[in-house]
């Protein structure tokens, strides 16, 4: 009997595209550049109430402060891309990010008004850098057949960031100002770090320049960009879209606070060292919010104590007295027409004028 041997068959495994592969993780490696940048553009933005108290400035001055990252932002995008584009992405990423770390050496260790300003600026220049070199650096790591994903992760990133900035202030201020520490050097600290990961990667990204093609005689100037009249139409449709989103974010970001606190009529920051008195209002609830360090509500039907992040309502006609064994902050919460120690008078009692006075 006669056999046959049938041929045996093996299916070799598919070739892994390594390069396809490493082009990816240099996009997100890439677009996370972009975020680092982006949580420095809004991590200030909890700080502006102790800035303000602590400096004693309006909010005009804050108007002032915001306008400076503005000018910045405005003054370098037109540019950045084009520089980029003649000498190379690295050698403008990286002053980008040196700036960055200067505003952030300029918030953590501020002493006036016009730190801030300065800071403000250095990181309005950053961020415009990193919108048009940064981002043109993601989509040529990623190459022509990765665009949409690097555009994508580049998007996502920056979003990402911009959240990411003021959560990064709240969770550091909340857990270090019950030690009664200054939270923007730990904050600005923290990002710093997140700077130079940056560096390191905008180093290491495999960038390969590409000198701009020029017509013969042609010399290579910054101009400003423009836009071919068939495309004016749909650049305006797409401003019109999204200005008033991105503009009405920022006036929330900048004068919120401030706004609010006029428009409810509150007082805002307080410090308190010792026992004050025991009065009650009558009208008037009253919140305590603490900020840093610790206080103790002593009321008849017993106390109340709270550190930091803690929040506490006293109704209205509840006879209590605030004591703090240390020196604590806290925010108030009332009218500001509440007077401070009700209808008692002790030699710690401030008159409505010197309660809205800035700290």
């Amino acid at each position: 009997m006669n056999s046959t041997t049938q041929p045996s068959l093996s299916i070799a495994p598919a070739p892994i595209d390594t390069k396809r592969q490493s082009e990816t993780h240099w996009i997100w490696l890439g677009a996370a550049v972009i975020t680092a940048v982006f949580v420095l553009s809004n991590s200030a933005t909890p700080l502006y109430v102790r800035w303000q108290h602590r400096f004693d400035f309006s909010s005009g001055m804050l108007t002032s402060i915001f306008a400076a990252y503005i000018g910045g932002l405005l003054g370098t995008l037109p540019f950045a891309g084009q520089l980029s584009d003649r000498y190379g992405r690295k050698p403008v990423i990286l002053p980008g990010l040196v700036l960055a770390l200067v505003a952030c050496g300029l918030y953590a260790l501020a002493h006036s008004v016009a730190w801030l300003i300065v800071a403000r600026l250095l990181t309005g220049v950053a961020v415009g850098v990193i919108v048009s070199a940064g981002m043109a650096a993601v989509i040529d790591v990623g190459g022509p057949e990765n665009r949409k994903l690097a555009s994508l992760a580049s998007s996502v990133c920056m979003v990402l960031g911009a959240g990411a900035g003021p959560l990064l202030a709240g969770i550091v201020s909340t857990g270090f100002s019950e030690q009664g520490a200054d939270p923007a050097p730990w904050i600005f600290g923290i990002e710093g770090i997140v700077l130079l990961g940056a560096m390191t990667i905008v180093w290491k990204m495999p960038l390969i320049r590409r000198a701009p093609k020029l017509k013969e005689g042609e010399q290579h100037t910054l101009h400003l960009p423009s836009i071919h009249r068939s495309n004016r139409g749909r650049l305006m449709q797409g401003i019109a879209v999204f200005a008033p989103g991105l503009a009405s974010t920022s006036f929330v970001l900048a004068l919120g606070p401030s706004l609010l606190s006029r428009r409810l009529h509150l007082n805002s920051l307080a410090k308190v060292h010792g026992s004050l008195a025991w009065h009650s209002h009558e009208e008037e609830d009253e919140l305590f919010y603490i900020l840093s360090g610790r206080l103790r509500i002593e009321m008849e039907a017993g106390s109340v104590d709270l550190c930091a992040g803690d929040a506490y309502v006293v109704p209205r006609g509840v006879r209590h007295n605030p004591v703090a064994d240390e020196e604590c902050l806290l925010m108030l919460i009332e009218r500001k027409s509440t007077l401070h120690t009700g209808n008692v008078t002790t030699e710690k009692t401030r008159s409505l004028a010197e309660q809205l006075r800035p700290l």
